[in-house]
């Protein structure tokens, strides 16, 4: 499971890089270092949202892969779709927790109202262009999608002559800060359960001296 190649590549990472899911699994269950690094500092998270295996991903996000250490090291890279699909992969992770805890679903649902979705994905905005002069954004994604048609383009919800287009950049800050709320109210929750689980996880209490129980108030005479 340590063994790693040239680049210090271990055999998770080749796995991840190949999309073979269930060897993923068998590798992790034997003790396979999820956050282990290679040489240019990849983990095995990273490579697999380098190849676009989201269930991989998800796989190595249940078991704890660094999200962070990924998402840096894809920023630092310029790698940007790497980037956007750990994001949209981390983003659909925790919202999937925060919905199954009762005590986080409304206030999740109450952020994650406030998003701006794109009418033709209905997914959250993410890197959004918007039309001119109708004013409407969709994803960047669709966008490209659009152009490959070629010929006129019309703006999809208006069917009005699409003339040009720009960056939505005040829309994508607007989707992110709102994330980022999303993010730690995750961070909240888990900080939540790692209290209350080591109230669970309490040491016993020593005897008393006399060997009597902890906080027994000894009787006169004894």
């Amino acid at each position: 499971m340590k063994q790693t190649n040239n680049n210090g590549a271990t055999p998770l990472f080749m796995t991840a890089q190949q999309g073979h899911l269930e060897v993923v699994k068998v590798l992790i269950e034997h003790g396979a270092d999820i956050n282990h690094q290679d040489a240019e500092g990849r983990t095995p998270l990273y490579i697999a949202s380098k190849f676009g295996f989201v269930n991989i991903i998800e796989s190595l996000f249940s078991s704890g892969a660094d999200y962070e250490s990924a998402r840096a090291t894809a920023e630092n890279k310029r790698r940007l779709a790497c980037e956007l699909t750990l994001r949209k992969s981390w983003h659909a992770f925790i919202s999937k927790r925060l919905e199954a805890n009762p005590a986080y679903k409304d206030r999740y649902v109450e952020i994650k109202g406030l998003m701006a979705y794109c009418p033709i994905s209905h997914e959250p905005l993410y890197d959004p262009v918007v039309f001119h002069p109708s004013g409407q954004s969709i994803e960047g994604s669709c966008w490209e999608e659009m152009q490959k048609q070629g010929g006129d383009q019309k703006c999809p919800m208006t069917n009005v002559k699409i003339e040009y287009f720009s960056k939505n950049n005040a829309l994508k800050e607007a989707n992110k800060k709102l994330w980022m709320k999303i993010e730690a109210l995750h961070q909240e929750m888990q900080c939540s359960s790692l209290v209350g689980s080591s109230m669970f996880h309490t040491k016993p209490k020593p005897r008393g001296a006399g060997g009597e129980a902890p906080g027994k108030i000894p009787r006169l005479g004894e």
